[in-house]
Order: structure tokens, then sequence, then C-alpha cells
């Protein structure tokens, strides 16, 4: 079965290949059972796509007689699908093929082979993409190449009908021509406005940030780096775009399967089967029985794409098996399984976000394994379907007269009790319970304990918020069997506004899966111990750059009771909005962990904050030790040498920005000299509205005075990737630069590509709270990561951003604060200020991931713990480096010295 887009026709023959053409390799049967297994797996048990490889390693066609066989498995014996599935190339033999026309063929298939009972398979983002990456936009000035790509994307919505009534404006040349211009001026710019909100609350918002590293108003004005000549107009970027776009589609072709009949009977994941052009033959020909290696293969180029695709994504509904070269597996880095049946168990064992394997395929020869056939004639197709059986068309109908009656009923009886009902004119914001509406049109705001989203979310976080849930339900449990429950608040910027400046920042995804693994470990240990108490978690959404924190932190007071609350963590950046949320909170007496807000005023706004980061003061005081004893900046004549000049870069309207510019500037001056430049740089259009071009044209300026000078990057990642775009385009400097930044630097280095690879010229090095990823100094440590590396993957690259670590710890001092006022106090309906006054005992000494998290020094409180650990990081191709390491980390690991033979004396509290 194949669909050809050229001739519109869906071609079905499961004669040409039947089931016993699958070449009967040894255990090959356990590799098609997982498959199998996997196609029809529920959609609510998925934890991941898979990927499945199939390296020929002779010269017969092994491989791409399963995938073909596998093609066949997904259609009945009455040649109706049993699940989606492409194929490609449809008679397997590679050819020359566009791009696009790839991704048209794959999305013509799946759309044509769905079963007949699951309804349309609409690809939105798709047909979007599709439309941007052909599009050809004359002209020079970026808002009329935007208005171009605007028309072009209305017209492909909504094309004219060849052969249907003459235009208006010929029958009504008046009325109809007012008709049409009405139409170009009101409903195209309002399909525009619509397109925009939905592109940028979605997956393409985030890759567009990464791509661009600059930041963009809006979905039109970066797609048209897409289109043809554009700056991203490359096959890689072709790939990610469409790549993303169709498996985003197919995610969503999940969604809201509850009301929808069709939607309740897509129980099976897409299919994709491919097969890769052979490899060139051997010297003076090719290998016989191979067809030759096709100019522009596509298949090579989505398969990187798809492993990208699928991390950020977080997709669970395809399954990708491809027939490849022998060398593929070691392109994508994808481990060769010893057997069809390793690779099986590999596929079909927990974990996430992808299941890749690979397995080398040689044709059977003489000896074939003769279980296979057997096999085969036993399991012909892939299971049947669960789910429902019945028409769709009939449960829509039964449902929606049973959800009407039931209203009825409902209103009625409330009507008759005398309960003041509702009207039906108002237009209010619907939020769900515990949540409230916020102004500007930025979502709902207030709580959710996972089962809910806040809507304007992106999709990265489902995932997140779906294991949240599960971990709630678990302590719900706990709770039913008699165990002592509280629940703690986690508060961040969980939607983000209409662009890039007001996108949700970098940590608190990689903050939010910290927070979910350590409850994971509490539940654990509730489970072993009666006397420990289930911690539930909460999540409220501040809003973006938490412009509403206060609003929702007396939403969380008022519900205080009622909910159990016994404190909060998160407030994970120091902006005006946290302030005056940790004033609110410290009101109800809530104690408060805060994990990445390191400005030095943070700790004086309320007797019950603490966190566990370092203030600003201390990264200050490591990076000036750092640069006044180690040769680390880059000279013209390609030596290190060590810094003489300094220029921070801040942000006046920042107050982490400008306190840690602050604080560089006063350490410099102490320890190094008065040889310092600041240059303010307020990218929000603040007070000092200079442009990322004006920055880098004043840095340039001070390296060529003193080639000896550092960049202290005070400022946010965001606003540094966009003045590196600036500074290698100034011609006096050639790119070369050296920069030391804050511990927001992180934000940029969890991206898709490390900002040394992309500026070679660039010698960075940055400020992290940990790199667990490359330095384990405690047990604890070791235990962190492996939590994390069984959930997200072993290659993940968020492990060494400190947000991880940082929000395990958080909910870790704050639970063992809870566990210590239930071990103590005679009253079991102990509450938050029972949990306070353990929080700032000595009592509360824990060893977390990022060091020793003690809150007391001679006996008194304090807010943040002693000498805590920091690090001064390197940022190489090849990876991340420590170069200076100080605190507290542990027993027998407290780190005074740094340096070779630990010549330097670490900054101390």
């Amino acid at each position: 079965m194949w669909w050809s887009s050229a001739t519109g026709e869906m071609t079905i023959d499961v004669r040409a290949t039947p089931e016993n053409a699958i070449p009967p390799l040894r255990q090959l049967d356990a590799l098609l059972d997982a498959f199998d297994s996997l196609v029809v797996e529920p959609p609510r048990s998925r934890t991941a796509a898979v990927l499945l490889l199939l390296a020929q390693q002779d010269q017969g066609d092994a491989a791409r007689s399963v995938v073909q066989g596998l093609r066949d498995r997904c259609i009945d014996s009455a040649s109706r699908p049993l699940a989606p599935v492409a194929l490609w190339p449809p008679d397997h033999v590679p050819s020359a093929a566009d791009r696009v026309q790839f991704y048209d063929d794959l999305a013509a298939g799946l759309r044509e082979t769905r079963p007949a009972d699951t309804g349309r398979l609409a690809f939105r983002d798709y047909d979007v993409m599709r439309v941007v990456v052909e599009a050809s936009l004359p002209g020079r000035g970026g808002d009329a190449k935007a208005v171009e790509l605007r028309r072009q994307l209305h017209r492909a919505r909504y094309p004219g009908h060849p052969g249907g009534p003459p235009p208006l404006v010929d029958v009504l040349p008046w009325f109809g021509g007012l008709l049409l211009w009405l139409w170009g001026v009101l409903v195209q710019p309002l399909y525009g406005w619509r397109l925009e909100r939905r592109m940028m609350r979605g997956w393409f918002a985030g890759w567009a940030q990464v791509a661009l590293r600059a930041r963009q108003n809006g979905f039109l004005e970066c797609a048209v780096h897409l289109a043809g000549s554009g700056r991203l107009h490359t096959p890689e970027h072709i790939d990610a775009v469409l790549t993303r776009a169709l498996l985003a589609d197919l995610e969503r072709a999940f969604r809201g399967r509850w009301w929808s009949p069709w939607r309740r009977r897509r129980t099976t994941r897409f299919v994709i089967l491919l097969s890769e052009a052979a490899e060139p033959g051997p010297p003076g020909g090719r290998r016989p029985g191979r067809p030759a290696a096709a100019a522009g293969d596509p298949v090579p180029g989505f398969l990187a794409a798809y492993l990208s695709a699928v991390e950020h994504l977080a997709t669970t509904g395809t399954v990708v098996v491809a027939a490849t070269g022998p060398g593929r597996p070691d392109a994508l880095r994808i481990g060769i399984a010893t057997s069809p049946a390793a690779a099986a168990h590999t596929l079909t064992e927990d974990g996430g976000p992808l299941r890749a394997a690979a397995v080398q395929v040689s044709d059977p020869g003489a000896t074939p394994a003769d279980g296979v056939p057997e096999w085969l004639d036993e399991h012909p197709k892939i299971p049947d379907r669960q789910g429902p059986t019945g028409s769709p068309r009939i449960a829509a109908a039964l449902q929606s007269v049973t959800v009407v009656v039931a209203l009825g009923l409902v209103y009625s009886g409330l009507g008759a009790a005398g309960v003041p009902l509702p009207t039906f004119a108002g237009g209010a914001q619907q939020c769900p319970a515990m949540q409230f509406p916020s102004r500007n049109g930025h979502g709902c705001l207030g709580l959710s304990d996972g089962t809910e989203p806040f809507s304007g979310m992106a999709e990265q976080y489902e995932p997140l918020l779906a294991m949240i849930a599960r971990n709630n339900a678990d302590v719900d449990t706990l709770a039913a069997h008699g165990h002592e429950v509280r629940t703690v608040v986690h508060l961040a910027p969980f939607t983000a506004g209409a662009t890039f400046s007001e996108l949700v920042e970098g940590g608190v995804l990689p903050e939010l899966r910290g927070v979910a693994l350590q409850q994971r470990e509490l539940i654990k240990e509730a489970r072993n111990n009666s006397r420990k108490v289930g911690i539930r978690v909460l999540l409220a959404n501040a809003g973006p750059l938490f412009g509403y924190a206060e609003e929702v932190a007396e939403h969380i007071r008022d519900r205080a009771a009622d909910e159990k609350i016994v404190g909060v963590i998160g407030l994970g950046q120091s902006r005006p909005g946290t302030k005056k949320a940790i004033k609110a909170l410290d009101g109800a007496s809530l104690p408060m962990v805060g994990t990445s807000a390191t400005a030095d005023e943070m700790i004086e706004q309320s007797p019950q904050y603490y966190q566990v980061a370092p203030i600003n003061r201390r990264a200050a005081q490591a990076a000036v030790s750092f640069l006044r004893h180690e040769d680390s900046v880059a000279l013209p004549d390609g030596r290190l040498g060590t810094a003489k000049s300094v220029v921070v870069v801040n942000d006046p309207d920042d107050p982490y920005s400008s306190n840690l510019g602050e604080d560089f500037v006063a350490a410099f001056r102490q320890e190094i000299g008065d040889s310092v430049s600041v240059l303010g740089y307020s990218p929000e259009g603040g007070r000092i509205p200079v442009s990322a071009n004006d920055l880098a044209t004043q840095a340039c300026a001070a390296l060529a005075k003193e080639p000896a000078t550092v960049v202290f990057w005070a400022a946010r990642a965001r606003e540094m990737l966009a003045f590196l775009d600036e500074f290698r385009k100034v011609p006096a400097c050639g790119g070369r630069i050296t920069v030391l930044g804050g511990d927001d630097l992180t934000n940029s280095l969890i991206q898709e590509e490390n900002p040394v690879a992309r500026y070679p010229g660039l010698t960075l090095h940055h400020v992290a709270h940990a790199v667990p990823g490359i330095d384990r100094p405690t047990l604890e440590v070791e235990t962190f990561v492996s939590r994390y590396q069984d959930a997200f993957g072993r290659d993940d690259i968020m492990l060494n951003d400190g947000h991880p670590a940082l929000g395990w710890d958080a909910l870790k001092v704050l639970a063992h604060a809870v566990n210590l006022a239930r071990g103590t106090s005679n009253n079991p309906d102990f509450d938050r200020a029972t949990v306070s006054a353990k929080l700032r005992s000595s009592d509360n000494s824990v060893q977390g991931s990022t060091g020793v998290l003690d809150f007391t020094r001679d006996k008194r409180p304090v807010a943040v713990p002693v000498d805590k650990p920091v690090y001064v990081i390197k940022d190489e191709v090849s990876g991340p480096v420590v170069v200076l390491k100080c605190g507290n980390f542990g027993a027998g690991q407290y780190r005074k010295r740094w340096g070779d033979a630990d010549a330097h004396r670490c900054p101390s509290d």
C-alpha cells in the first residue's frame, strides 16, 4: 500500500509482498513481536517514541524485505489498514527526491492509511511549514517579506476553486470590489494574528529562539528566514522544522480522546517505514543486487532531525523503522544490539523520550531460522486494536444527547433548590479549579496538581505535568492508608507572553524536572516508613517574568489551610514580582526555599525565605578569583593571559543583572584593579535603549585598546547570543572575544548548539551551581544523576544545567523540615508554623546534590548555606570543563582552595 502525491491515488497490493517474504533471520520473531506490541500499545501507557535501524551488512536486501514485510503486517487480509503506515519509497528503489516531496509522501501515506473509524487526520502545523519553506519572498524589507509570507499562507489555507462561480467583482463590480477589499484588510490580518498566537505558543517558538540566536517579535518575522534564500533555508533547518511540525501534528491527533469518538479509536501508533539509498559500492562498480546511492536521499536528514525533535517535543506516537547502510547507526550515535532479541528488549524497556536500537542484518543464506516462518504463520498481522468498536457517529450522537440531558437535569435541579444560577451571556475566560484568569490574555494563573495544564503552557511541559499528576495520585494513595500528607507549592512562570522577551526562561523546565524526581524519591521513603510525610506538589503559575507573582502568592495564602500548604519552593528569578510574592507569602507565615534567584537583596525580603543557590556576591568573588589567578583571556597572538581589563555588561532594569554587575565590579577593583568599563543594556526597552550592534561596537573598541580584556556578561543568556551575532560582524575584532558569564548562561548551554561551536573566536567561561554530568563529588550527586538519566535519558543535555539539581535540593530541604515537624510534634495537625521553626533549626542539615544544605551558622539561622558550592566552567566544543571548584560539597569534600596543587584560596563566607 502506498500513496502517490503525483497521481493522487492510493494503491494497496498485499499480493506483491506477502508475509512470508520476510527473510527468516535468526531471532527475528522476537523483533517482530516487539514491533507488534509497540504499534498497538495504548496511548496512556506510552513513555517514549521508537526508532529501529536495520543496518544491512552484505550485498543482499534482507533489511528492505523486513521493512516491506512490516508494511504488510499493518494491512489485514481484506486490504484494510490496521494502523496508519507510511512507506518510503513505495517501490524500494530510492531516487533523487525533493525534501518537501519526501515529507508530503509521509503525510499523505499516514493520512490515507488511517483506519476508517478514526476520523480525519489533520496536518495543521506541517501544512504551514511546508508553505514557508517553499515560499519565494521578493523584496528587501523584513516587514514586506512578512506581509507577503502571510498572504501566501492565507492563500494556501483558503485556495480558489477553479470552475466555480465567477468573481464577485465581475458580477457586482462595486459591491464585489468592496468585499474583496474587506477580505484583504480584515480577514487576512485576522488569520495572521491567529497563526502567530498558535505557532508562538507551540514548538516553533523554542526552536526559532535557538536557531536564530536572537529575540524576534513573532512567527512571521522568524519564518521569513526559512523561506527561499533566507538565512535558515538549508537542508538541515528544513528537515528540522518539517519533522517537528509533522510530529507535533501526529501527537496532537491523540489529544481530546475522551470527547471525540473518532479519536478514542486512535489506539495505534503511527508507523513510518523507510529505506535509505544504498551506499556506493566498491571501486569499479556498485554491489550486485543493490540500487545505486541516490543523490539527495532525504532519509538520513529525516533520521537526524527525528532524534532531535523527539528529544524536545517528547512525542510518543510514532514507530520509525529504517533500512540503512552499515554506517548509519554510528553516524546517529545509536548503539548496535548484539542480536534482534537484544534490540527488541531495548525497544520495549522503560525510558524516554526515545527508545532507539539498531541491529545488523544479513541475508539468511544457507542457515535460515526455521522458527520465523512458523511464528509468521501464527501471527500473520499485528494484533487487533483495543478500544471501542462501534460506529463513531452513533457514539457521538449518544454522547451529545447524554451530556445535554445530564446538564439540563443538573441545571433544573439546582434551580428548583433555589441555587443562584449564572446566565449564559457572559464571555469571561473559564479556568479550571484552583485557577483564575489573568490580565492581558496571559492565560490562567493559580494552582494545578498536574492534571490541568495552564492555558498557554508550552507543549514541552506536558510529560512533566503528567509525572507530577502521577506522583500526586501516589500521595493520595498514601493518605488513604493513613499517612500524614502535606502540600508544597512550586511557584514559577509556567506560561509565556507573545514575544521572545516574555518566553519562559530556560531554567523553569529543568528545575521542574528536579522537583518531580525528588517528589518521587520522597514517596518511596514514605512507603517504607509510616512516620514519613507524603509530599503533594502543586504548581503555581506566576505568569511571564513573574508578572503576576504577587496575585498568585495571595491566592496560595487564601488556599493554604484547605490544601494543607506548608511551604513554597521555586521563586527562581530575581524579578520585582518575585520580591512582592516573597513579602505576600511572608505575611501568611509560609516558609520559602528559593532555587536560582541569586540577587543579594532576595534574602532580605523575608526571614521566612531561604535559598539553595549562593548569592551573587559569592559568585562574583569566585569569578574574580578565577580571572586573577588563571590565564584565561585569549590574546591576538593565540596565547592565553590574565585579565588586565574588564567590560561589564548588565541590565539596570533587571535586579539579578544589575546586582551581579555591581558585585563583580566591587570584587574586581579590590582584587585586580580599576580598569573597568560598565556598559548598560536594557533589551526590554528600559532606561538604556542600546542595540546589540552598539554594544558589540563598544566592546570591540575596548578590546582594541587593551587586548587582555574580558567581557563579564551579567545580563541574561538570551541577550548574550544576540550580542555575539552582532560582534562577529564587527571587522576590527575578527570575532575574537573572551566572555565570562554569570550562572544564567547555563540557559544558553542546554540548547541544541553550544555557543563555542557556533562562534569559533569565542572563549567562554561561566559560573555554575552544579554540573552533575561531569562532577559528582558525593553519593547524593550519584543518586541524583542515576534518577535523572533513568527518567530522561543518558544523553540529555539538561543534566549539566544546575537547575534540575537546585529543584531537587529545594524540595528535599523543605520536605526534611516537614518530616522533622512530624517527628517532634505531639500534635498530628502540625502546620506551616512548625515547619518554619524546623527549617531554621540546627537539626535541618541536609546533604544535597549541590552541596551541604545547612541553614544555621553559630547556632543562628542564615538564609543561604555557608560556603555554598560554586563552579567556574570552561565551555569547549567537546563539552564543559571544571576550572574552579569551591565550597562545602559534603563530608570530606570541603574545598577551601582551588587550582593546581590547591594554590589559590577559595572565596569564603
